[in-house]
């Protein structure tokens, strides 16, 4: 059974290999190798809640020598749970974002921070889109919140986010101007020094 589930893994057919692999786990339970198996199965499969009970389950197995390599896949998958779960709703956001539909790409980046609101990625998604809307101050108070959260391993992400923050003032002097450079393209110096003296 086991060979036999690793040979549909290869060919990338989870469902099969899962339906051995839980065959395999009746007959003899609690085998590392099996479960560590399964949860990847269910992980491919966007099975996520499953994933996690079979890898801590495995993993409280793991008191071996020679199960040290599968508990640290094992905490490794778990690790990316947390990421695995919102890929999907972090791809759609990208897709609003590329089509510059800043509000729509809010209101995905607003479920997925709902779920777990420490997510760099999304954090980061969601002070960009405020920027482009100009949402000045949203954007720098997201911004300022992510870069409070970013840690060792986050050191590209905490770039962007000061660069990010470097921009907002001048985006708001920029977004302030416009109206006045408008008017006086316009030829129309009342509305423009209306505005300035606004």
């Amino acid at each position: 059974e086991f060979r036999q589930a690793q040979e549909f893994m290869k060919e990338e057919d989870w469902r099969h290999a899962l339906d051995l692999l839980q065959y395999a786990d009746q007959v003899s339970p609690g085998l590392v190798p099996v479960l560590f198996y399964t949860a990847v199965c269910h992980f491919r499969l966007e099975d996520w809640d499953e994933a996690e009970y079979v890898a801590q389950r495995a993993l409280k197995l793991c008191s071996r020598e020679e199960d040290k390599d599968a508990k640290e896949q094992l905490e490794t998958l778990i690790k990316q749970l947390p990421m695995a779960r919102v890929a999907k709703s972090m791809q759609k956001a990208r897709e609003f974002m590329d089509r510059e539909q800043w509000g729509k790409a809010l209101e995905v980046l607003d479920d997925v921070l709902e779920k777990d609101v420490t997510l760099l990625a999304a954090l980061f998604y969601k002070a960009v889109c405020h920027f482009r809307n100009g949402d000045w101050n949203e954007a720098e108070e997201t911004a300022r919140g992510a870069l409070a959260q970013c840690g060792k391993g986050d050191k590209e992400i905490k770039e962007q986010l000061k660069t990010l923050l470097e921009q907002i003032p001048l985006a708001k002097r920029a977004a302030a101007i416009k109206p006045i450079t408008e008017a006086i393209e316009r030829e129309d110096w009342d509305d423009g020094i209306e505005t300035a003296n606004n």
